[in-house]
Formats: structure tokens, sequence, C-alpha cells
């Protein structure tokens, strides 16, 4: 690592001390894993490839808000501290090859293989479709193709997970008995393709778990002959995950999976044998099946993406039987492929048309009205309670009906006084300051229940992926009035009275006791005897005019560094927000505080004490 990043770079050769083990002090020898980023797509890179990289280390992008994802902990998880970013393919080249795992670079293979079979054989975006179900890359589905799958509660299908591994297990199972293998032998054969599909699909949670499950199913039946104890399948599978890798116990993907499976072992015989059994058969089971699963992720589901499919039952009952054909019909063709492309091409073709009707249905269950609401993060008492309520009805043969009311109603009672102790801690207004990366975002709600959001000159990205899940986060569904633009946030939440860039002077009133003027200088909230100052264009001799709120405790808000230049020094305030970029010395007279070292910023006031 170049410690002299200027001086070093500037030489013609700025990496050939590294190389050569030079004891140069302008560079120090560290060890530990870097994500690099490359801006482009480069195909020339392989498995076993030894580069070198010139680039710039910094620390992972981070950005702390009230329930939002914080990358930077994401990536300390999986023991990644730094990142790099490439831009141009002149800082990255080969250097040499190092030892490679021949079961891993067979893998490599036929995932290189697979990705060139599916965008040969069909068009887009079946193939778009076709490369998530099996390989569990969705980043090329269009962003709306997406969201019809969260709406309609079948997002699971693109993620690879245990029933991808089922599927696979039961297609080479019939693909070896039609050589002649006994049945022992064809699931022994099996073991291989699932540690093979497991390190194509780039070894995530889901397809791990479902995987050493497969593995563990497999070795008991047929080498051990013994039964299997589904719970001690479940549970040494977690183990196997989470002895090498602990931090993987934080990942959604892993939590969500193991729930799932567990929502599906527990709930499905009770779910199909006691409520759908008048139903055929296998249609009671694929319905047991969703419902099991759904009822044991739903309070995480809810808390980590603020919604709720109430159609994925019927969606699921539609979309699952036809993934059930269309992956072995993947895989066929992948085979097919190597031997004869118009064999392969027919295969394709049909697998083409049955992934055209799963979009149209999928596309219609998403339109529905309602099909997908959105929710409210439940608390870890929500969550707790949920569980309680569903093991109670899982057992009620044991406990009787007497006892499963009881639990209920004090399980309810218990809820009820939870949300009337949150709505009571609201008195006043409270405003959250949020961290982003550019100009300032502002959401206020009072006692009365009104709210207000406000944008200065905050990112569209901003307004999309961290204000959007706050408020989806907190329950919010309307806003009186936004000041500035809303971006996203018109699809999913109705707002009153919106005001845009160009904000004309005036008032707005009945928000309580607070009090708002905006004019072409800012925006200024007086509420009791606190003021919220929200400058939106450099002020220049105009500062003390603006800021002139006699008697009054002033909370400042610093969206830009234009505005830090004319405010600094110049307004007395009790508490200034700063946000990042923006330059501002500590000031003894003020409680400064930084979104840039603190992340997010909230501030309650009952109109005397803040």
């Amino acid at each position: 690592i170049a410690q002299d990043s200027k001086k070093i770079c500037g030489s013609k050769d700025p990496c050939r001390r590294l190389l050569y083990g030079s004891e140069d002090p302008h560079y120090c020898k560290l060890c530990g894993k870097v994500q690099v980023t490359l801006l482009w797509i480069d195909n020339n890179l392989r498995y076993g490839d030894r580069i070198l990289v010139i680039g710039e280390i910094q620390k992972p992008f981070s950005l702390k808000n009230p329930g939002g994802f914080d990358y930077r902990q994401y990536l300390a998880h999986q023991k990644i501290l730094v990142t790099c970013r490439i831009q141009n393919d002149n800082k990255i080249k080969v250097i040499g090859q190092s030892r490679v795992n021949p079961i891993i670079t067979f893998s490599a293979m036929i995932k290189d293989y697979a990705v060139k079979s599916i965008y040969q054989l069909l068009p887009e975006p079946q193939s778009y479709f076709l490369d998530g179900v099996i390989l569990g890359n969705r980043s090329q589905l269009p962003e709306h193709m997406q969201e019809w799958f969260a709406d309609t509660g079948t997002l699971h299908i693109l993620a690879v997970s245990g029933m991808n591994v089922a599927l696979v297990v039961i297609t080479f199972f019939f693909f070896f008995r039609l050589f002649g293998m006994n049945k022992g032998l064809a699931y022994l054969l099996n073991i291989p393709v699932v540690i093979i599909f497991c390190l194509v699909t780039g070894c995530v949670p889901s397809v791990l778990r479902a995987s050493l499950m497969a593995i563990i199913f497999l070795i008991s039946r047929n080498m051990l002959e013994r039964d299997i104890n589904i719970y001690h399948v479940i549970g040494l599978a977690a183990l196997i995950c989470l002895v090498p890798c602990p931090q993987m116990i934080f990942s959604l993907s892993f939590q969500l999976s193991f729930l799932a499976v567990l929502g599906i072992v527990y709930l499905t015989p009770i779910i199909s044998d006691r409520l759908l059994f008048f139903l055929p058969r296998w249609l009671s089971l694929t319905i047991a099946t969703t419902l099991g699963a759904q009822l044991a992720t739903t309070p995480l589901l809810s808390y980590s993406f603020h919604k709720m499919s109430l159609i994925s039952l019927i969606s699921n009952a539609v979309v699952v039987p036809l993934v059930g054909l269309i992956t072995p019909l993947g895989l066929i063709s992948f085979g097919l492929n190597i031997i004869s492309y118009k064999l392969a091409w027919l295969i394709a073709y049909l697998n083409s048309l049955l992934i055209t009707l799963l979009l149209i249905c999928v596309e219609f269950f998403a339109s529905i009205p309602y099909a997908c609401i959105p929710v409210a993060s439940p608390s870890f008492m929500d969550i707790a309670i949920y569980y309680i309520v569903l093991i109670t009805i899982r057992h009620l043969d044991r406990i009787g009906w007497k006892n499963v009311v009881l639990i209920c109603l004090l399980s309810a009672n218990l809820f009820l006084w939870e949300q009337i102790a949150v709505h009571k801690d609201r008195a006043g207004l409270t405003a959250t300051f949020f961290d982003i990366e550019k100009g300032s975002a502002a959401f206020l709600e009072f006692e009365d229940g009104r709210k207000i959001l406000i944008n200065i000159n905050a990112k569209e990205w901003d307004m999309k992926y961290i204000v959007l899940p706050f408020l989806q986060g907190i329950g919010v569904k309307t806003i009186d009035a936004a000041i500035g633009d809303t971006g996203a946030l018109d699809k999913k939440i109705k707002v009153g009275l919106k005001l845009g860039k160009d904000l004309s002077s005036g008032r707005i009133t009945g928000c309580g006791m607070g009090h708002i003027l905006i004019n072409s200088r800012g925006i200024k909230i007086d509420y009791g005897r606190v003021t919220f100052l929200f400058p939106i264009s450099p002020l220049s001799k105009k500062v003390r005019e603006f800021s002139d709120s006699a008697g009054k405790r002033i909370i400042l808000n610093v969206p830009t560094r234009r505005i830090a230049k004319e405010l600094e020094h110049k307004v007395n305030a009790e508490v200034i927000v700063i946000n990042k970029g923006c330059p501002w010395q500590d000031n003894k007279n003020s409680h400064v505080v930084k979104i840039e070292e603190k992340g997010a910023v909230v501030i309650t006031t009952n109109g005397e004490d803040v």
C-alpha cells in the first residue's frame, strides 16, 4: 500500500517495488479483504488469476439512519473493511496464476457455460428470468418486474433456495435412473451435483443451507441407512454454516432461509391435514407449504421490507408449479446444447413460452388493487407476541381451546398497551434529519399527527432508498406537505400539499403549535419558543433577517457548502445540524452535530425544552 499516493502514483511503474519486495518507506505491507469494484465488464478475468490493482483504498460507503441499511456494517460482517473502485482498465492487469481448487475451477467453468447458454437460447426478458431462477442473478431483470414478484410474494423464486436445490436433485436423480442406476447410486451421485450447484450459485446462505440439508439427507438414508429427525438436520446445517463464519447469522438471507424451512416443517402438516383436508393432496401441500413459510417469515419480511402481500397464496399456487417445470427444462436445455443446438433450442422455446406465461400471471396478480399493502416495522415485542400466538395455535390439541383463547387475549392486551405507550411518547414535535450523501432531507411530525417533508437538494436515490424506507418503516401513508422534490415517494405515499423547487412565499398553518413561513431564502418553523431554520439559497446580507427570532431557541440546518460559508459565525443557534461535506468550526455557544460523524439526527421538542 502506497502511503503517499500523490508522490508514488506519479512514477512510471508505481507498484514495481511492491512486486519485488522492496523495503521502500513509502510503502507498507498489509493483509486482509478488499472489495474491488470495476466500473466496466471485464470478460478476461478468470478464477485463479493473480492481479495487480492500482487504486485508492477507502472506507466502505456508510449511511446511518433509523432502521436503515448500513453497508459498511454489512461488509464488516464479511470481514471486508475497505473498498476500491477501478475506473480504467489500465489500472488492473493479470500478473500470473495462483494455485486453484479444481472443484471451484470446474464450477466456474459450468457457470460460464450456463450463463452463455441462457442468453444464447432465450430472448429477453425470459433469459433474465431464467438467470435469476437457476443461478440467482436477478440484476439484469428490470426493476419494475422485480417489484411484480415482491408485491405478489413470489420474489423467493428469484433467490436460489431450497426449492431450486430440490428440483436439481430430482432432475439429476431421474437422469441417473435413465442409465439403469439403482436408487442408492443415483442418490449418491447427487451429492457432487449438489456441491457443484452450490458453488455455481455462489454459496449464498439459502443455497448453502439447502445443500447441506440435502447432503445430510442423502448420506443418512443411503450410506448410514438411518431414519432422519428433520429438526436435527436443520440444526446441524446451521452449525456447519456458522462455525467457519459466525457473522453469517446477521445475514438476512440466512435468517429468512432457516425461518422458512422451520415454518414449512413445523406448520405444513397441520395446515394440510387439519385446514385443507378437503383439497386434492398436491394442492393442499402446495398451499400449506407456501402458507407455512409465509407465516414463519412474515415478521422479518415486514421489518426489513415494510410490505405484506395479501395474494401470495394464490400467486404461489400458480407460480411455484410453473417454476417446477421451468427449472428442469432449463437444465435439460443446457445439457442438450452440448450435443445439438437445435434440440436445445426446441426445449428452450417451450421454456420461453412457460416463462412468458409466468410473467403474465405475475403481472396480473401485481396489478390487483391492494395486492400488497405497506406495513410499519414491528417492534421486538410485536415479533415475540406474534410467535407466541403462532406456537400456541400450532399446539391447540395439547393446550386446549380455553388456554389458547386466554393466551391470545393476553397477547392482544399486551400489544394494545404497547401501542398506547408508543403514541403517548410522541407528544410535541419530532424532527428527523437524514444521513444522506448530498443536500439535506428532514421529516417533521407534529403532536396532532401532521407530517411535513423537507428536501433541499437531496438526490432522487436518497429519497427512494433512504427516506422512503424510513417513512414506510414507521407506518407513514400520507404526508400533509412536501417542500422540495418528492422523487419516488409519490408512487408509494400520498402527498397533500406539494411545493416544488421554486418556492413561493407563504405560510402553512394547522400543524398544532407550529407556524411555518416559506420564502425564497428558506423555511422557518416556529414551535412555541423553538425555531427551526432551513436555509435554501445563499443568504448574503440577509442572514440576520432570515435568522431573526428574538427570544427563541434556534435549531439551524446547514445543507450545502455554499450556505455553510455564508452562515458560519453569523447565526447564534443553540443546535446546528451540519450535513455531509459542509465545513463548520465548532462554536462554544452552540451544540454542533455533524451528520457525517454521528449519522442521522433526531430532535424532539415540546415547544420549551429541546
